[in-house]
């Protein structure tokens, strides 16, 4: 048994270095076929022509942008109530409904009123009647109450007192008041909203608001440091959380009084577009500062290389072949969408905003169309 394991030794010895040397072999076929693969694919790489998109670099008009939440208020809201007491009979509007100045809003029971009026008109024709008999005693020749101009002022004051004449139009212009106040009218333009009672009610406080539509309000807070990029007229963008859409406006007023929490109020009205802007939204607002003469880049040209950030151009190369060129650069101030760039950027370089992610240093690039040709073999080529 010893004599046949020292006779198989060398056999399995030499098929292990077979087995060993089959293996290396292979292994450093797939090492070379691997590199040169990783050859063939750089030098694809190095020959590929990128299609990309240039701006030119030039001074331009930067937007300083300060940015605050505000509520929408009505221009104009106005609460309407009744004077009188007597129930409602008719109600003519509804919530939301537009209205025209002037409109007949509700109504009460005017059947009090109007028998006050009457009375009240009665007591006026005899007062009238009264005064001209008395004026008659100083002149015969007055006729009616337009000859009142024959008897001096003194006299004419005293007879009016006497016979109650005075009192009895203050009687009949309150009267008509009353009559008046059974209806409610809209005062200006704008929409109804906010209707407490109904037909039948006795009025009770506010019956409605009259709110005018056309524009609003947009009340918001900026830091007090802020302050000195405010302005009367300056052009604000208001965007409401519900609707997803800019409203443009103005700054109108601006509170000259620093909160506690060194906050400045500031109001500004925009354009109620469609009508679909409602009074208590809450937005966003943004204020624009315009800045000239500034070299700016979209924020989405920003290409990091080592931490630091840059920017890629267009260049040529020693035979004139363009390509992309990354320049570290320095930001300034932004914006939602641009930087300011204070150093690395110069007018009249090209810029690459389009097709960049796949670029390198020094990679070919082209502003036309590139289309792809497919190649098709025939049976026999295969």
């Amino acid at each position: 048994m010893d004599f046949n394991k020292k006779a198989l030794f060398p056999l399995l010895l030499g098929a292990t270095l077979v087995s060993t040397t089959t293996s290396c072999n292979k292994e450093g076929m797939k090492g070379r076929a691997g590199k040169e693969q990783e050859e063939e694919k750089k030098e694809v790489v190095e020959d590929k022509v990128f299609q990309v998109e240039l701006s030119p670099v030039q001074l331009s008009v930067f937007e300083r942008q300060l940015l605050s939440n505000g509520k929408l208020k009505a221009y104009r809201n106005v609460a309407l109530r009744f004077k009188e007491t007597e129930p409602i009979t008719k109600v003519h509007v509804r919530n939301g409904q537009r209205v025209a100045k002037g409109q007949l809003i509700a109504e009460l029971d005017a059947t009090q009123a109007n028998l006050a009026l009457e009375r009240a008109k009665s007591n006026l024709e005899k007062a009238e009647l009264n005064l001209l008999d008395y004026l008659i005693a100083f002149d015969p020749d007055i006729k009616t109450l337009e000859d009142t101009n024959k008897v001096s002022a003194e006299v004419l004051r005293t007879a009016k007192i006497r016979q109650g004449y005075d009192d009895a139009i203050l009687e009949y212009n309150d009267a008509k008041r009353r009559v008046k106040d059974c209806k409610l009218f809209a005062p200006f333009t704008g929409v109804v909203a906010n209707i407490k009672l109904e037909e039948g009610n006795y009025p009770s406080g506010d019956f409605c608001n009259v709110i005018y539509s056309d524009r609003l309000k947009v009340e918001f807070q900026m830091m007090e440091s802020e302050l000195k990029d405010l302005a009367l007229g300056q052009k604000v963008e208001v965007t409401p959380f519900a609707l997803k859409q800019g409203f443009s406006g103005k700054i109108t007023e601006i509170n000259p009084v620093i909160s506690e929490k060194g906050m400045v109020g500031v109001t500004a009205v925009i354009v109620n577009e469609q009508n679909r802007l409602m009074e208590g939204m809450n937005a966003s607002v943004v204020i624009a500062k315009e800045l000239p003469n500034k070299i700016t880049i979209p924020k989405n040209t920003i290409v990091l290389r080592d931490n630091k950030q840059g920017v890629f151009v267009a260049g040529k190369d020693s035979i004139d072949q363009t390509i992309s060129l990354w320049k570290p650069i320095q930001l300034g101030e932004e914006n939602a969408s641009e930087y300011i760039v204070t150093e690395g950027l110069a007018e009249g370089e090209e810029l690459i905003v389009k097709g960049l992610f796949n670029l390198g240093d020094s990679s070919k690039i082209t502003t036309e169309v590139i289309t792809t040709k497919l190649e098709v073999k025939t049976e026999e080529q295969q």
